[in-house]
C-alpha cells in the first residue's frame, strides 16, 4: 500500500510540474512580439522561404541568400541586405536601399529603392555591380507585407552592369520571383553586417 501511495503522488507530482510549465506559446525572443511571424510548417502560410533568407532564381540558377535582414538607419532610410549562402569565392549580394517610408505598412504594393547585385569577379580579381534602371520599369520589388517588423515580396526583373566601369546594358543579372522574407534588425554602419 506505501509503494502504491509513493507511486500516486510522484505521480501527481511531476502531472503538477508538467503542467506549471506551459505558460503559453513558445518564443525564443520574450522581448519581441513574434505573433506576426509565418509558421513555415503552416501549408496555409505558403511560406517558400524561411524568415532571415531570400530564395530565386539568378541568371536561371536557383540561390538562397542567407542571412537577409533590413535594418532603418537614423535618417529613415531602409536598408535590405542578403548574401547567398556558403559562397566564399563569388560572394555574392543583393542589396535595397530606400525611404523607410515607401515600405512601412506596405502591403500587395510595388514600392521604389535602389536595387544592387555584387558577385566578386575572379577573372577581373574584383568585384561587379549590376544595379536596377530607374528609367526603365522592368524591375519590380513587390512588398507583400510589413507586419510586426517582418518584411515579406518579391523580386523581379533585370539588372545592368553600372561598375566596374564603362555602364554595359548588353550585360545584364536576370532576377526571377526572388521571394524574400526578412526580419529587423538594429542598424549598424556598413561593413558591420554579419
Amino acid at each position: 500500500m506505501k509503494k502504491l501511495l509513493k507511486a500516486s503522488l510522484f505521480t501527481a507530482a511531476a502531472a503538477l510540474a508538467l503542467w506549471s510549465c506551459d505558460n503559453g506559446k513558445y518564443d525564443t525572443d520574450p522581448d519581441k512580439d513574434n505573433n506576426g511571424i509565418l509558421n513555415p510548417l503552416d501549408p496555409a502560410n505558403n511560406p517558400v522561404v524561411m524568415l532571415g533568407s531570400m530564395k530565386g532564381k539568378v541568371n536561371g540558377k536557383t540561390l538562397v541568400f542567407a542571412p537577409a535582414y533590413y535594418m532603418v538607419d537614423t535618417d529613415g532610410i531602409r536598408h535590405v541586405w542578403g548574401r547567398v549562402i556558403d559562397d566564399s569565392i563569388y560572394r555574392r549580394t543583393i542589396t535595397i536601399v530606400g525611404y523607410d517610408s515607401s515600405y512601412s505598412g506596405k502591403t500587395n504594393a510595388v514600392v521604389n529603392g535602389g536595387l544592387t547585385y555584387s558577385f566578386y569577379d575572379t577573372v577581373l580579381k574584383r568585384n561587379k555591380y549590376y544595379r536596377r534602371d530607374p528609367a526603365l520599369a522592368d524591375t519590380f520589388i513587390y512588398l507583400l507585407s510589413g507586419q510586426n517588423g517582418t518584411m515579406r515580396g518579391m523580386i523581379d526583373g533585370t539588372i545592368y552592369k553600372q561598375a566596374p566601369q564603362p555602364e554595359n546594358k548588353q550585360d545584364e543579372i536576370i532576377l526571377d520571383s526572388v521571394i524574400f522574407y526578412l526580419d529587423k534588425k538594429p542598424f549598424a554602419p556598413y561593413g558591420n553586417f554579419n
